[in-house]
């Protein structure tokens, strides 16, 4: 894909501003990637067609697909007559699962005498319409978590009686974080069929983690899902399975439903309803969660959600049902040398049940959990990618049983086959 938007972008560079970049600039040699140079330019030049189809060609090549989209509509709009962006529009579509748009589009290139002899190929599959293409990467890591099980700093906990009584009772084994090394593997399998407007998005995921003389800390995960997507609408089954040195083993499934539902010059929008069923070995923590959310992708590498989810007691569990917000956003630039992306995340927990008639004088608990993160990914080479990562997570409520914090930086090594 790479390699064809590059062709792409270099292929007609007929429109020329003389301010703003443009197709030719690409051939001039430069200390820092061509996306970083645009991406800084595009401010003042976001009314030039040539420079707005140009980054959106490179946001295509960066694997920024609707952020792409965005660029290279506003491109087309303000100039129609532009093949090779119209071509790298098609290419943007058929990513998306918009196998129809990008047919017609192909057609209207490849009936223009002035298609580069490469890319007629290309341009024919999308014509067709049907294609099947899949991915794997694997990656190890080693790190340090300063909180490895996510423990609270606790010696003795608070109980409550009535209006006004207030007692400190000592623990007999005090709660303390504690700093241990950990290791991780992952591998991930993914795949993509399209055919006209169908388009079929199988994942499958395995994930280990590993701690240095904590076993409750390990864990194991495998999860599949199944998307089905018809234009902007997609339909998706899932299940997962947890294996976890803590006692907390479970089962799970989900059906969702996702849909495009605005493209702005700035932004796309989408919107997800899922229904999942959680089973764990003890059954008391059983549980089914409903989830509406809301997702934005913007230009300059912006990303937004936002999720409202209800819990549901299958078993009497303490505080019952539970209805939990959460409010992310990340960005993303690209350096020099590979990108950084810096995310925060907000989580506000709130149960429908008292947890104990003794703590909190009986008020329903109440957890905000915050978490930043900030990950560096750079190239080594076309399948070797080294990652770095720093989170940091805290937890508070109205009970002080669960406030804690914890930090951790992990290295991963990433190979893609």
């Amino acid at each position: 894909m790479k390699r064809v938007v590059g062709l792409l972008l270099c292929g007609w560079s007929w429109l020329v501003s003389a301010d703003c970049p443009t197709y030719r600039d690409l051939t001039v040699v430069r200390a820092e990637p061509a996306l970083t140079w645009v991406e800084r330019e595009i401010g003042r030049c976001a009314d030039d067609p040539t420079t707005t189809g140009l980054y959106g060609g490179l946001l295509l090549r960066d694997g920024q697909v609707g952020a792409a989209l965005i660029w290279l509509e506003k491109s087309l709009m303000l100039l129609p007559e532009q093949p090779g962006v119209a071509a790298d529009y098609a290419l943007a579509l058929a990513r998306v699962g918009e196998s129809d748009a990008s047919s017609a589009l192909a057609q209207q290139v490849l009936s223009r005498n002035d298609v580069p002899e490469g890319l007629e190929g290309l341009l024919d599959d999308l014509v067709r319409a049907s294609f099947w293409e899949q991915g794997v990467q694997l990656s190890v890591g080693i790190g340090v978590s300063d909180n490895i099980l996510f423990e609270p700093d606790l010696q003795s906990l608070e109980l409550t009686f009535g209006d006004d009584g207030r007692a400190q009772v000592p623990l007999a084994d005090p709660s303390a974080p504690t700093t241990r090394g950990l290791i991780q593997q992952s591998a991930q399998w993914s795949g993509r069929f399209s055919r006209g407007e169908t388009e079929i998005l199988p994942n499958v995921g395995l994930s280990v983690r590993r701690a240095d003389s904590a076993a409750l800390a390990d864990y194991q995960s495998l999860s599949g899902e199944l998307w089905l997507r018809q234009g902007p609408s997609a339909l998706g089954v899932g299940l997962t399975d947890v294996a976890s040195g803590g006692n907390q083993d479970r089962e799970g499934w989900f059906v969702g439903y996702d849909r495009v539902m605005a493209r702005t010059n700035a932004c796309e929008f989408s919107g997800k309803v899922q229904y999942q069923e959680l089973s764990y070995n003890e059954s008391i923590y059983d549980s089914s969660i409903t989830a509406l959310a809301g997702d934005g992708v913007c230009v300059e590498g912006w990303e937004f959600k936002a999720e409202m989810s209800r819990n549901q007691a299958i078993n009497d569990r303490a505080g019952g049902d539970k209805l939990a917000l959460v409010l992310a956003a990340s960005k993303t630039w690209s350096m020099q040398s590979g990108t950084v992306q810096v995310a925060g995340r907000v989580t506000e927990e709130l149960d429908a049940e008292t947890y104990s008639d003794f703590l909190a004088r009986g008020a329903p608990r109440k957890i905000n959990t915050y978490r930043v993160a900030a990950a560096w990914e750079v190239p080594l080479n076309a399948r070797w990618t080294v990652s770095s990562q720093v989170t940091h997570l805290r937890q508070t409520s109205n009970i002080n049983l669960f406030n804690a914090s914890g930090s951790e930086i992990v290295i991963n090594m990433i190979y893609t086959p």
